[in-house]
């Protein structure tokens, strides 16, 4: 087997052909003692696996073209020649080691050629174990008959930001390359490839790691996720939607039973509508539970800092829950201490549902004697403290009672009823507000809850009383009525509007001091009102009424231009609360 015909594959572009036939003549020459023959086709084909990537067996074949051409001289030389050519196959035996410890690993090691410091728009890659990961023979293997450029095999929406990366690194921009880009597996796929190199001048040098599996994983994660999100946006959107459908006729059933019982009535007729407005307070204390609960685990609930009077807070509270606790035969008393400011700032509506479901609790669950509840200083700020003489909880029950939809037992949960959030959300309202709820209970004697949370030091109002022109936008006469006749005792003027081209018309002739405007409006919804009232340029302070209460609702509404953002059904302090602190007077 001649030379010449390995030389004529090695044109020809048969690479197989010729490396096979490069070994025949090696062979031949070996077998017939030809060692400058040997040597000068083991030259040849050294330079012929150089050029197709394989620096491996270029350097063993360069190795037995030394050690043929030293054997047997005379020259002072040849020691050094023979310990060159001993170098040269260490190295290749070395080389093949570490070639033999990649095979099989997501792992290879490369190298580019640099031309001017840079690399060439068509470069080459000589690597150990690249391509075999991707399913090549060799670097040079070709796709349906025709030869790939290196650069091809990467997928051509990464190729700029690769080719970017290597120019940034020659500027010294970067001091390396670290590149996640996708190479063309020889089935037509794509795999992954994590990319760091480094430059000497002369070459650019680096690894790869096949990171396929880790993306593959990454990908099915995101996905997961927008899943688990689309899931909580349905189920928040649902909760949202059902609460506006009660919420619309509960606001109409509260509002009309709160101002039918202000009227003289015969004590049969004042029982029955005590027995409606507690059932529909009782409906909606559910619903704000299910919603709050909802919020909490989306993390979405916020606070709003305002000044609360701690005594009239603890006292309405107390009021509120009375009637449960004389229906008991439970006494019902609380204290505010002396040092405890008459006056903080913090978020009233969230400092009374923890009271609420403090207090409520221990009424539930207390069949005689008492629930105390105190309020004191405390080093987290203030601390509300609830006492009760009820059933008590068993210790290994304390941290459970804290947990969504948990009661002590099953056998709890059918005798006293609830949803068991109450504590849920309590616990979770006191973290939002920088503190904690402590629990100490005795099975047999009682409990006592304790929920500390931070307080600010309240800012002084000096505003002055003067009663209001007040524009209404409410298509449901129920509740424009209701709106009406609370407004109308405060001594403001109302004006109602039932669609929203009549409120805006209204709006801008500039007569109003303030507009409460339902966002769900005929004719021209409420926050298309509130868009073109501000591109007019009026500045009439506008407080969005409606039966959705979600995070996202309020925010567009302040999008839209409002001001703010009551819930329905509407709550009487805190609408004279909002107006006051809109328009500097003192409703109250």
């Amino acid at each position: 087997m001649s030379l010449a015909e390995a030389e004529q594959a090695r044109l020809d572009g048969r690479e197989e052909d010729a490396g096979r036939l490069f070994e025949e003549a090696i062979a031949a020459a070996r077998a017939g003692g030809a060692r400058d023959v040997e040597a000068l086709v083991s030259a040849r084909a050294a330079r012929f696996y150089e050029a197709c990537g394989l620096p491996r067996a270029a350097r063993i074949y360069e190795a037995n073209a030394l050690r043929c051409t030293g054997q047997g001289l005379d020259e002072p030389g040849d020691e050094a020649e023979e310990e060159k050519a001993s170098r040269l196959e260490a190295l290749a035996l070395v080389t093949d080691r570490i070639e033999r410890a990649l095979q099989g690993s997501s792992v290879s090691v490369w190298e580019i050629p640099l031309e001017e410091g840079r690399v060439p728009d068509g470069f080459r890659i000589t690597a150990i174990n690249l391509w075999e990961s991707l399913g090549w023979s060799t670097a040079n293997d070709t796709v349906d008959g025709v030869r790939m450029r290196h650069p091809e095999r990467i997928h051509p929406s990464e190729r700029e930001m690769l080719f970017d990366a290597f120019r940034r690194h020659a500027l010294g921009e970067l001091p390396s390359v670290d590149v996640e880009v996708r190479f063309q597996h020889r089935d037509g796929s794509y795999r992954w490839l994590l990319g760091r190199g480094r430059s000497d001048g002369v070459h650019l040098t680096g690894t790869t790691v096949d990171i396929t599996e880790r993306k593959l994983l990454e990908t099915d994660i995101r996905r997961a996720r927008d899943v688990a999100e689309a899931a909580n946006r349905a189920k928040d959107e649902f909760l949202a939607n059902v609460s506006h459908e009660i919420r619309t006729p509960m606001n109409a059933i509260i509002g009309m039973a709160d101002l039918a019982l202000t009227t003289e009535l015969a004590p049969e007729p004042r029982s029955w509508l005590g027995t409606v407005r507690a059932s529909a307070h009782g409906l909606l204390g559910v619903i704000d539970e299910l919603l709050d609960f909802s919020k909490a685990e989306a993390n979405k609930l916020q606070l709003v800092a305002e000044p609360v009077r701690l005594r009239d807070l603890l006292a309405g509270t107390l009021r509120l829950l009375a009637v449960r606790a004389d229906g008991k035969g439970l006494r019902l008393h609380g204290a505010v201490a002396d040092d405890v400011p008459e006056t903080v700032e913090a978020d009233g509506t969230r400092l009374r549902q923890i009271l609420v479901n403090l207090v409520g609790n221990a009424i539930k669950f207390t069949e005689e004697g008492e629930v105390a509840v105190s309020i004191t200083k405390d080093d987290v700020g203030i601390a509300l403290c609830v006492r009760d003489t009820g059933i008590g909880i068993a210790p290994e029950k304390h941290a459970v009672v804290f947990e969504p939809f948990a009661q002590e037992d099953s056998s709890t949960t059918r005798r006293f009823g609830g949803t068991g959030l109450g504590l849920t959300i309590a616990a979770r309202l006191a973290a939002l507000m920088g503190g904690r709820i402590d629990l100490a209970s005795t099975p047999g004697e009682g409990s006592t809850f304790v929920a500390r949370v931070k307080v600010g030091a309240a800012r002084a109002d000096s505003s002055a009383a003067r009663a209001l022109r007040v524009l209404v936008g409410e298509d449901n006469e129920f509740n424009a009525e209701l709106v009406r006749e609370l407004l109308r005792r405060r001594g403001h003027d109302v004006v109602i509007a039932d669609d929203g081209n009549t409120v805006l018309a209204a709006a801008l002739e500039g007569k109003f001091d303030l507009l409460l405007l339902d966002v769900h409006m005929p004719g021209m919804d409420g926050f298309e009102v509130a868009r073109m009232l501000r591109a007019r340029g009026s500045a009439l302070p506008i407080v969005a009424l409606t039966a959705r209460s979600r995070r996202e609702d309020r925010e567009r509404c302040l999008a839209a231009g409002m001001d703010d953002f009551l819930a329905k059904p509407l709550q009487s302090k805190l609408l004279f609360e909002t107006i006051e602190r809109l328009s500097g007077s003192r409703t109250s």
